[in-house]
């Protein structure tokens, strides 16, 4: 379903907004004869209703999650097409050190235009287009050296600050190019559990689970796995946005290796060498000393899955993790072509 009017509400940290979107605006005809055109939930919700009900009569035995994800699963994604998301706006902003209300007077908006667009106002398709402009800063600075409201000394405070920005050397690789390769890339679908993927999310769910049991490589890719699946089964949504593969040793993050590494690197965590009963020698997650959890990433739901899984699995060893993952439904479906799983099988989970 797509939206072309109105707001669709303010975004988390993590990238959620609201599940989908429907079309704000309706005529109706009213009572004496005449044509209105009310907007809001009032319009878009019946829209909605419209969907579900025609599908329950396609179908009458759906359930609520059944139905939830159907929805999520057929609507048109939000990123590749419409007005910039939330989050993006507010990037845009960001990096340049500007305040909204100047955001505003650069791009010759309403002094309170573009606060509202990052609470959830939706542009007009022509300042849609001028917010993913100027996201690259030789535009911007054009459109600054054009402005003649601006005041002089503000002109040229915010174009050394663009400046400086077009002389610093650009890293190899972007904070979200990493991003990308490590989680699968980043838009939501039924392979991420509807979430947009998040390497920050899925750092903290890595340490939360190292600070609860020390794990081996293995059994870290199991509870991550049991931890997003379990949460997408009990919420129609995962954990981190997480791609899992499915590979002879069971679930695995698709790029779990680099994954690790980035982690270890980044002092979130320690990846010790250590020796096994049988004398190989696997990598064992240790606590990073001064590194905390950050629980506040998550929700209290979210927290309750982690703890649930890691209580759940507290005693389980790597060969009986593995062993159950095999009876997974999402595991058996795509193990003998080792591809990336498909979260709306995480109703038939049957370890947890």
């Amino acid at each position: 379903m797509e939206q072309n009017y109105g707001q669709y509400g303010p975004s988390n940290d993590d990238g959620r907004q609201v599940d989908a979107l429907a079309v704000f605006r309706w005529p109706a005809r009213l009572p004496d004869g005449t044509v209105s055109h009310p907007t809001g939930t009032s319009m878009a919700a019946p829209v909605v209703a419209n969907a579900v009900a025609k599908m329950l009569a396609v179908e009458p035995g759906l359930s609520v999650q059944e139905i939830r994800t159907l929805l999520l699963r057929t609507a048109t994604p939000m990123e590749d097409q419409g007005p910039p998301l939330l989050h993006t706006r507010l990037a845009v902003r960001e990096q340049y050190g500007l305040s909204a209300a100047k955001m505003s007077e650069v791009l010759g908006f309403g002094a309170n235009v573009w606060r509202n667009y990052e609470t959830g106002e939706v542009p007009s398709e022509s300042n849609a287009r001028l917010i993913q402009l100027v996201q690259e800063p030789k535009r911007l600075r054009d459109l600054v050296e054009l402005n003649e409201q601006l005041a002089e000394k503000e002109k040229r405070k915010i174009l050394q600050g663009i400046d400086a920005m077009l002389v610093r050397p650009k890293p190899l690789f972007s904070e979200a190019n990493i991003q990308d390769y490590l989680m699968g890339g980043r838009l939501p679908d039924r392979t991420t559990g509807y979430r947009r993927p998040n390497l920050a999310r899925m750092t903290e769910m890595i340490v939360f689970f190292t600070h609860k049991k020390k794990p081996f490589k293995t059994v870290m890719n199991k509870l991550l796995f049991y931890a997003d699946f379990l949460h997408f089964k009990r919420t129609c949504y995962s954990i981190t946005g997480a791609r899992y593969r499915a590979i002879q040793m069971g679930p695995v993050p698709v790029r779990f290796d680099a994954l690790f590494d980035h982690v270890a690197t980044k002092d979130d965590v320690d990846l010790m060498q250590t020796e096994l009963a049988d004398g190989r020698i696997g990598a064992q997650f240790e606590r990073r000393q001064g590194r905390p959890f950050r629980e506040d990433l998550f929700t209290e739901e979210e927290l309750k899955t982690m703890e649930d899984v890691a209580q759940h699995f507290a005693s389980a060893t790597a060969k009986q993790l593995v062993d159950l993952s095999h009876e997974e439904e999402a595991w058996k479906e795509k193990h003998e072509a080792r591809e990336v799983m498909d979260y709306t099988n995480a109703f038939e989970l049957k370890a947890i």
